[in-house]
């Protein structure tokens, strides 16, 4: 018989927003590291702006080193040590919540025999969770780093090219050009530099954290010999009408069966969570080296009627 607990997993929402607010407070501050350095960027604009001759020798050293300022203001805010605790610090909190919805589940089929079903998940589970830490590591970091930088010599570009007032002395006096260089700075750079470490971080949050958890549930159900679940939408106006449509089937978790979409949580930014689907032959075979074992022990959950 193939039944399902009567408890329903929920998606760790609670640790998805944790690991947003913490990646948008990184962000932030690569943002306003940059921005620190606009000062010696006006002056670089302002000393270069006016020149009338091809790129000096001179000219591409203080470049380069302005370049190099700017990498390390953005990789002081995200440095590998301060990342890689963030991301393995949420990847601990991911294990640890699957690890305990687990057994609720378990132990709402099984009662008192659910310790002997046990999760013998650990290493598997170790092992995508080092693999999952390594990939966040990257985006957090280096495509960051790669899109800004891109984006920061693109507009200083557009600005050295721009028309130059009508002499050296009279724009360098200007102290009402350079707050305004300042203001065209910060709006063309630092202001979208806030926005998309925002949009960055809610992007990474929504994707990863459902990623883990999903894969890492997969694992520790089918460690359990547990071969089905049945998927389960959060059903909101965020949820795609395909998951919709998918929610309340049963699917296995790999070969025939299988949802080509993949297990819930693991497509990008989905929430689905998977209810497990308990063989009650299954469990009694596992628990028969139990000692004693209740033979008319009746294990509890939902009947499934209609399995895929």
């Amino acid at each position: 018989m193939l039944i399902t607990p009567r408890l329903t997993p929920h998606y760790p929402i609670a640790i998805e927003r944790g690991y947003q607010k913490q990646l948008a407070a990184f962000y932030r501050e690569a943002a306003l590291a940059v921005d620190k350095l606009t000062p010696q960027i006006i002056t670089y604009i302002q000393k270069y702006r006016v020149r009338l001759d091809a790129k000096s020798f001179s000219e591409q050293m203080e470049f380069d080193q302005l370049m190099s300022d700017i990498r390390d203001a953005i990789d002081g805010a995200l440095t590998d040590d301060k990342v890689r605790r963030m991301v393995e610090s949420t990847a601990n909190l991911i294990f640890t919540y699957g690890k305990d919805e687990f057994y609720d589940m378990v132990r709402s089929v099984a009662g008192t025999y659910a310790p002997f079903i046990g999760d013998t998940s650990a290493t598997a589970v170790e092992v995508i969770e080092s693999a999952w830490a390594e990939s966040n590591m990257f985006q957090i970091r280096a495509s960051y780093e790669g899109a800004n930088t891109s984006k920061i010599v693109e507009n200083l570009r557009q600005m050295l090219s721009e028309p130059s007032p009508k002499s050296a002395y009279e724009y360098l006096r200007n102290q009402r050009e350079i707050t305004t260089l300042s203001e065209e700075w910060k709006s063309r750079v630092i202001h979208p530099m806030l926005k998309d470490g925002e949009t960055r971080a809610a992007f990474i949050a929504h994707n990863e954290v459902g990623n883990l958890y999903g894969r890492s549930t997969q694992i520790r159900y089918q460690s359990a010999g547990v071969d089905k679940y049945v998927w389960t939408a959060v059903k909101d106006k965020r949820t795609r009408p395909s998951h919709a449509e998918y929610s309340g089937n049963v699917y296995s978790w790999t070969g025939e069966g299988s949802n080509p979409a993949g297990v819930p949580g693991t497509p990008i930014r989905c929430r689905c969570v998977a209810l497990p689907v308990f063989d009650t032959d299954n469990l009694e075979n596992k628990l028969e080296g139990v000692k004693p074992f209740d033979k008319n022990f009746k294990f509890s959950g939902k009947v499934v009627t209609s399995p895929r």
